[in-house]
């Protein structure tokens, strides 16, 4: 708000904002939101419009309590017709010049409605959007960025495209005669029902009043009680998203031209989702219909337009096999793919038939991304270099036309990279069947040095290449490994791509060489300050003392009572020769009983953390990062700058029984 605050409407006349509320089974939530109502700052010039939509618990006789106590506060009970039927109920309720709209299971801040109609009126504009935050968990909204301002108006939401998207209008307060004079309706019976209301407004409005101050707190509930959880998994989203498409296209004819490519941003974008997943939630003539029907929308979207608001090419597909009206391709687009080309340094995809020019940009991918998951040696003086890839908009649940490699720049080494088949992704994710690839590396030809990782996709038009990421299994993996012709270990220098360090020789002199390398990265790493530098320079102290190999076991905390534990009893009774220790915390009700055994060290004690330095051997039944780090050490910075340092062999002991990876 602006350091003085402007003159609001005020007058013996009658309100001059009005709340509607619908209220329908919310017993456990209903008092804080009343509560909060109850405390805005200028509820004397409120009405509250409370709609009892057919409650079958307490919330309506709550509802009625509140509205008893207060001349301002109306009620009003009806039939069960849903959110968009009570809120339509609680309109013709309302005297007020103004009028915004608030869920029963969700709260206000306390100046909430005094913010929005203060700038309403301070811009005389059309409708007022103020900040939306969720509890308990905060949530980023793309829209959100607009409100960056503490008051400022918009001439538009060409402005402020991203707008278009926040159509709740629980953020927002609206002209009363506005939303009657253009006989707006939420929709009912259907989802989705505030976009009826707000998008319409958006579109016409010619002063749009923006505030960064929260307006609105929004309630997410656990375990699902939310309408828009599931958006994807109900097929009557598919329906009711369908249906406001239709009502959106309507409008195009009557929005102003500067605006037209909002509302097909808003078209795109919104509807993206459902195009892509809806061969998967839908079967049989209900998904041929739904075709057929959303084909008559996006047939009269430009193809620029699905390009402009599309998130990537796995989305572009749904939009241009309806704008196509092209079924086979909407249902199985993996089969209508003949090749790929590589043009301005980006994948194109091409299909088994001909396409417009501008259809046939929209098969461009915008991500190529590769992740490498292990390296190994893998013969004499190879290492076999294996991971997963994705191209946006490519399924990979048939084996792809494409011909990969992997290069280590700089080094002059490329080498063919073999697909493969991911099996255990399958149950869960079949478009990723044959994202994986494999490929040995000659080392023989290496210099000394550093060689970034990439992955090549090659075309009959040329190349394109990302860099090999790395994943955690990778990192967690990373240790020196020893071949004929050179040492090499895998790092990560940054999250986004990997490099293999080489120096060549296998001999003494070779090792002395990498030793002292390594030696005097930990002291640049420490004098830099670095992430955990410390232990980098405590690891580098006290190496000498570790001639013999330590193996550290552990399970949960505050656990010895799983297959680590048995193990961890075997060596000290039948392997004593071993330097094996138990991690535990003294808390745990199993600690006396280790204790016996000996070699059992508190959790995140000293002994611990120096351990951990050097540990040759880490062997837990569940989640080894989970539960063996050190309490403070970061799980992410320990695998980038600690663990292939350490070159820990990892040992997973199966928790239980399994059958068929259950």
């Amino acid at each position: 708000m602006p350091e003085t605050a402007p003159t609001l409407p005020h007058g013996d006349e009658g309100p001059q904002v009005a709340l509607v509320i619908p209220v329908y089974d919310v017993e456990q939530y209903l008092d804080e939101c009343l509560a909060s109502v109850e405390r805005q700052s200028i509820f004397d010039r409120m009405q509250v419009v409370l709609v009892d939509d057919g409650s079958t618990d307490s919330s309506g006789a709550m509802a009625e309590a509140f509205a008893a106590r207060y001349p301002n506060v109306d009620f009003v009970r009806q039939a069960n017709r849903g959110l968009g039927g009570a809120r339509n109920r609680g309109l013709e309720e309302v005297r007020a010049p103004f009028v915004g709209f608030l869920d029963s299971d969700d709260r206000l801040p306390e100046r909430a409605l005094e913010t929005l109609l203060g700038i309403i009126v301070e811009h005389d504009a059309d409708v007022a959007i103020g900040m939306l935050q969720t509890f308990p968990e905060p949530t980023p909204y793309a829209w959100a960025q607009h409100l960056a301002e503490q008051s400022q108006v918009l001439a538009g939401i060409e402005h402020a495209e991203e707008l278009v998207h926040g159509t709740s209008v629980c953020n927002k307060l609206f002209r009363t005669d506005d939303l009657r004079a253009r006989g707006l309706r939420f929709g009912e019976g259907v989802h989705f029902e505030d976009a009826y209301v707000s998008l319409p407004i958006l579109l016409a409005a010619d002063r749009i009043a923006l505030t960064s101050e929260v307006v609105y707190d929004y309630r997410q509930r656990a375990g699902g009680g939310s309408i828009m959880n599931g958006l994807w998994t109900r097929p009557a989203n598919y329906w009711d998203h369908l249906q406001l498409e239709e009502f959106a296209l309507e409008l195009r004819g009557t929005v102003p031209g500067r605006r037209r490519p909002v509302l097909d941003l808003f078209l795109v974008r919104s509807f993206q989702g459902f195009a892509l997943r809806a061969p998967e939630a839908l079967d049989g003539e209900e998904l041929r219909a739904f075709f057929d029907r959303a084909s008559g929308v996006y047939r009269a979207i430009p193809p620029e337009a699905v390009h402009r608001g599309s998130r990537d090419a796995n989305h572009r597909f749904g939009l241009l096999a309806l704008q196509l009206g092209d079924w086979d391709l909407f249902v199985d687009r993996g089969a209508a793919i003949r090749a790929v080309e590589a043009h301005d340094g980006r994948v194109r995809m091409l299909l088994d038939r001909p396409l417009p020019d501008l259809a046939q940009a929209l098969l461009t991918a915008d991500r190529f991304t590769a992740h490498v998951e292990s390296v190994e040696v893998d013969g004499e003086d190879h290492l076999r270099v294996t991971g997963r890839f994705s191209v946006d908009g490519l399924p990979l649940d048939e084996r792809p036309p494409l011909t990969l490699h992997v290069r280590a720049r700089s080094s002059g080494v490329t080498s063919s990279a073999e697909l493969t088949l991911r099996h255990e992704v399958t149950a869960n994710v079949p478009g990723d069947t044959w994202s994986g690839f494999t490929c040995r590396l000659p080392m023989g030809e290496m210099d000394s040095g550093e060689y970034p990782l990439r992955l090549v996709l090659e075309t009959p038009t040329g190349e394109v290449t990302t860099a090999l990421r790395p994943t955690p299994g990778a990192l967690a993996a990373a240790r020196t490994l020893q071949l004929a012709s050179c040492l090499t270990v895998l790092r990560a220098p940054g999250r986004l791509h990997t490099v293999l360090q080489v120096t060549r020789g296998a001999d003494d002199r070779a090792r002395r060489t990498w030793r002292l390398r390594h030696l005097r990265e930990d002291v640049t790493h420490a004098l830099r300050l670095r992430p955990l530098w410390r232990q980098r320079l405590v690891r580098a102290l006290t190496g000498v003392a570790f001639r013999s190999p330590v193996w550290l076991l552990g399970e949960r905390r505050d656990t010895a009572q799983d297959n680590s534990a048995v193990l961890f009893e075997h060596l000290r009774t039948h392997r004593p020769d071993i330097r094996a220790y138990y991690l535990l915390d003294r808390s745990s009700p199993h600690y006396a009983r280790l204790k016996a055994l000996g070699r059992v060290l508190p959790h995140s004690g000293l002994r611990h953390r120096l351990l951990m330095l050097h540990a040759a051997v880490l062997v837990n039944s569940y989640d080894i990062n989970a539960y063996m780090l050190p309490r403070g050490w970061d799980k992410a910075l320990y695998l980038q700058h600690l663990a292939w340092r350490i070159g820990s062999r990892r040992v997973f002991l199966q928790h239980g029984v399994s059958y068929n990876h259950v």
